[in-house]
């Protein structure tokens, strides 16, 4: 299965339930996520960033680096 499907399927089953957390941040539930995954995948598309595209994430640690990953595997 691949991650966005699994993503989306879980944010359906258990939307509030803790997506990840980190040491930096609250969690962040599978729902906010998925929203959250959502908007910045546009904003890429927006930019001519898409798929296929090599990108850079420089964040420090904490949720909107694990948030910009996700995004960039998801999409």
């Amino acid at each position: 299965m691949f991650l966005p499907v699994a993503l989306r399927q879980h944010a359906e089953s258990r939307p509030d339930a803790p997506a990840f957390v980190t040491a930096v941040g609250p969690a962040v539930s599978y729902v906010e996520l998925v929203q959250r995954v959502d908007s910045m995948a546009r904003w890429l598309d927006r930019a001519g960033i898409h798929r296929h595209h090599r990108v850079a994430i420089v964040l420090p640690a904490g949720n909107d680096l694990a948030m910009a990953i996700t995004t960039v595997l998801c999409n």
